[in-house]
């Protein structure tokens, strides 16, 4: 099969979303499909590239957006129009990340034009956010390119329910939508054993004699890291992976700074609880790595995430996190090293039954072959 996968950034660019193509892309190419990734050159570094049945196609973007105001909203150079139309004419079918960005409109167009059908990746919905310009661009690409891509989908997959009654409010109908699960990489993310726990934290200037509380994700108001930056006790460290250090850091944090994304893999394995209090997600793919790597998990109690069906005695979900909330939750796991371990052996193993990487592309070529006419076998 024939796929088209476009995504608006992808690695070395840090982030859920890219990753997420990456790996679909790197599975699909490995089980014999031709897999073509387009996404944004916004760094010279960046480059085209062609490995076996992968081909990456990278088109120059302006970055400001991001650069300026965190926004993840590259400007794609007019060549995109031309790289997508001979993209799709080749392809069998063109899966769309996400119908927020300007590449995503163009890929919707394009497979239209030649009547390619088109597997759409929503990862999340409308997302709070500080700043009016954001929740302005939100809307307006909603209601207009968003609701075109919606429109044109053949099937939609959605990750958690919150995603899906935005849909479904957007006027998507419910045939169109999937239930889907990302995957997580359990091979190069797993747990380490207390010995090598103290190696990682001497070998990443962490101090080997106090608990690791980790937070992995970029520093942009939806993943919550402000709220742990106001975190004083000093009974453990903060382990902040992502960004750069600010300006009034606490003295209990540590900050390793943006990493690619192969070289976190130690970083979890080193702490001792993972904490994301963030909101409008998908279902982020720090937490699924966190818990591959058989940490504690606190994260937020977001109705979206309903569908996983989590034991709430084995992860800590909190409503709405506060500062409080989540300093309190942090200092009752430490009281209770018994569930802690309970925590950690229950992470490992709902990752291994649910994230393994192989099932979730068998499901995501199923729905390719749902969408094709006619149907590919």
């Amino acid at each position: 099969m024939k796929i088209l996968l476009v995504s608006h950034y992808y690695p070395p660019h840090m982030g859920g979303m890219e990753l997420v193509a990456q790996y679909q892309a790197t599975y699909l190419a490995a089980q014999g499909h031709a897999a073509t990734v387009v996404t944004s050159k916004v760094h010279a570094a960046e480059q085209n590239s062609v490995q076996k049945s992968l081909e990456l196609a990278r088109v120059r973007a302006l970055n400001f957006f991001e650069s300026l105001w965190g926004i993840p909203f590259p400007i794609f150079s007019p060549t995109l129009l031309l790289v997508l139309m001979r993209s799709a004419k080749k392809a069998d079918v063109v899966h769309i990340h996400d119908a927020f960005y300007i590449s995503s409109f163009v890929a919707a167009v394009c497979a239209r034009w030649y009547r390619k059908p088109i597997v759409l990746m929503q990862h999340v919905e409308m997302v709070n956010h500080p700043s009016a310009l954001v929740m302005f661009l939100q809307r307006a690409v909603y209601a207009t390119t968003g609701a075109y891509i919606f429109k044109v989908s053949d099937k939609i997959l959605t990750l958690n329910d919150r995603v899906e009654q935005f849909l479904i409010e957007q006027g998507v109908p419910q045939k169109k939508l999937i239930r889907f699960l990302n995957g997580v990489d359990t091979e190069l993310f797993y747990p380490a054993i207390p010995e090598e726990k103290r190696i990682l934290k001497e070998k990443l200037h962490l101090n080997p004699d106090k608990k690791a509380v980790l937070f992995v994700g970029r520093f942009v108001p939806k993943k919550g890291f402000q709220k742990l930056l106001a975190l004083r006790d000093t009974e453990y460290q903060l382990v902040f992976c992502g960004g750069s250090k600010p300006d009034q850091a606490p003295e209990n944090a540590v900050f390793m700074g943006p990493m690619p994304h192969v070289d976190t893999a130690p970083v979890y394995r080193a702490a001792d609880i993972f904490v994301l209090p963030s909101e409008g997600e998908g279902f982020p793919l720090s937490v699924q790595e966190a818990m591959a790597s058989g940490l504690p998990v606190i994260t937020t109690n977001d109705r979206g995430y309903q569908r996983y069906a989590f034991n709430h005695d084995r992860i800590c979900l909190i409503d709405n996190p506060t500062v409080q909330s989540i300093e309190a939750a942090i200092r009752d796991l430490l009281n209770d090293p018994d569930r802690m371990e309970a925590m950690s052996r229950y992470s490992r193993e709902y990752a291994l039954a649910h994230f393994s990487w192989p099932k979730v592309i068998a499901r995501l070529i199923d729905s390719y072959k749902e969408v094709c006419k006619p149907p590919l076998v």
